[in-house]
């Protein structure tokens, strides 16, 4: 078999068998969701509004769960693999942008203006220190995108009971089917005050440090501890 047929089976594999397998997979998960804001979550029926939302790369298989909102939006590199997770995503419903945390920040902001130009309501994920690390390391693209369109960030922190992890840059998290899993958002975070440079590292210095908060929450949740102090106000 030629490689140009390979790389077609692949594909044609993702697409079909992908969204199935991630869908039991995830939905055999034991979730606790925790939200700081007072507002519904993305995971309630009566949820509304846009925002853009930053996970870490390594457990962005359990916020897949927000293609149960409307309108999920995620961001993929413009890489091979991403060709492979573009095909499962869209199989799950998600509305595929190609980007990453560093480059294409432009693209994907022009891309979401002109979703919001056709009337669209945006809820974004953005794997904020992707596509190759450093592991943890909120890059500024998602700072910027949130400068551009005035939509606020959510930090979202995911955790899980003994996962299997990859020997990859970023230890990439596969959960135990049936274990125990948690989410923890905090409060919206406000956009940068102008797309200038010292404004969006400060949004990043904020995003990074709540990142941190949200990911001890969310493993302390996971561990069975009260998650008390890291809680702000949580609902």
């Amino acid at each position: 078999m030629s490689k140009k047929l390979k790389e077609a089976a692949l594909m044609h594999a993702a697409e079909s068998i992908g969204p199935l397998v991630l869908r039991s997979w995830i939905g055999s998960l034991r979730t606790k969701v925790v939200s700081e804001s007072p507002k519904p979550h993305f995971l309630r029926t009566d949820f509304e509004g846009s925002y853009l939302y930053a996970v870490w790369h390594e457990v962005l298989l359990l916020p897949a769960l927000l293609a149960s909102i409307r309108h999920p939006y995620v961001v993929i590199s413009n890489s091979r693999d991403g060709s492979y997770i573009t095909r499962i995503a869209e199989g799950l419903g998600w509305n595929v942008l190609r980007g990453s945390s560093s480059r294409g920040a432009f693209s994907v902001v022009r891309q979401i203006l002109e979703a919001h130009k056709q009337g669209d309501i945006v809820n974004l994920a953005f794997t904020i220190d992707g596509p190759r690390g450093p592991r943890r390391e909120a890059k500024g693209g998602l700072a910027y995108v949130s400068a551009q369109t005035r939509l606020p960030i959510i930090a979202v922190g995911s955790a899980h009971d003994r996962p299997w992890r990859a020997k990859s840059w970023d230890r990439f998290v596969l959960p135990r089917p049936f274990s125990k899993a948690a989410m923890y958002l905090s409060e919206p975070i406000a956009p940068p005050r102008s797309t200038s440079e010292s404004d969006v590292e400060a949004t990043r210095l904020v995003l990074q440090s709540e990142m941190t908060r949200v990911t001890a929450a969310a493993e302390s949740i996971v561990a069975g501890e009260q998650a008390a102090k890291f809680v702000r106000k949580a609902a």
